[in-house]
């Protein structure tokens, strides 16, 4: 008689090993965005890290640093609700914007509220694994403004 428990616990441990660990890249942004990022900023630096939350979604946490002073913290989060990707992010002391995702590509993705003055357009442009540049938009004071970030990755 063929015994089955021998036959079990080869196969058990061949499924667990197979099993991928962590959450799984809901938005596919993983390989572009995690790591520790660094970007000249006026007259500082804007440090931020990107990366997979439980979710699967992009989480993104930031400070910009000028002379030594923290003078901007945020936290963003790039995920999907009801079908649609979106932008969260949360400046420190200030209101969450949403923007939701206009178009995508490989290389770029765009995010747009019309309802915010400034900024209301987010891009992100993916260069290479060790670049990328984030462009804030948006209308200041009656005229159309830019801001282009050009981050390398330190980690």
């Amino acid at each position: 008689m063929f015994d089955l428990k021998w036959m079990i616990v080869p196969f058990l441990a061949l499924v667990a090993c197979g099993q991928p660990g962590g959450p799984t890249d809901r938005t596919g942004l993983q390989p572009r965005l995690a790591g520790t990022w660094q970007a000249e900023a006026f007259d500082g630096m804007l440090h931020e890290t990107w990366q997979l939350d439980d979710d699967g979604f992009m989480r993104q946490q930031s400070v910009y640093i000028e002379n030594g002073d923290t003078l901007y913290q945020a936290t963003s989060k790039i995920q999907e609700v009801a079908g649609e990707l979106i932008l969260l992010s949360v400046i420190k002391e200030s209101a969450p914007k949403v923007f939701q995702a206009v178009s995508r590509t490989s290389d770029q993705i765009v995010f747009e509220n019309a309802d915010y003055a400034n900024p209301n357009k987010v891009t992100y442009a993916f260069i290479d694994a060790q670049n990328y540049h984030r462009t804030i938009s948006g209308i200041q004071q009656d005229s159309a403004v830019q801001y282009l970030f050009t981050f390398r990755k330190v980690e």
